[in-house]
């Protein structure tokens, strides 16, 4: 199994959709939410399935829901990088910036 690991941008930005969906929605949809990247965890991990490349520097996307895109690439050592939960309606300059200031 791959070991799953969060960058910082990462956690901030999963942290930031809980508590916006929170404020915004209600639990119930945070509770998706978080159930959803749960079970793209589960598929990353066992590693029978990667996601499409973004054309960036073998970093993959898969969408969690609506406008959020979970950001990630598989390491050296086969292990999965969580990179960003990247809101779909920003800028994708904004991300490419990012990308390219990282990566």
């Amino acid at each position: 199994m791959r070991e799953i690991l969060w960058s910082d941008p990462a956690i901030d930005d999963f942290d930031y959709n809980i508590e916006f969906l929170i404020s915004k929605w209600t639990i119930l949809e945070a509770q998706g939410f978080v159930d959803e990247v749960n079970r793209v965890m589960k598929i990353l991990e066992i590693g029978n399935v990667d996601f499409p490349e973004i054309h960036y520097k073998n970093i993959r996307g898969v969408n969690i829901c609506r406008q959020i895109n979970l950001l990630y690439r598989i390491n050296t050592h086969e292990d999965v990088e969580l990179i960003r939960f990247w809101d779909a309606r920003q800028n994708p300059d904004k991300l490419m910036d990012f990308l390219k200031s990282k990566y």
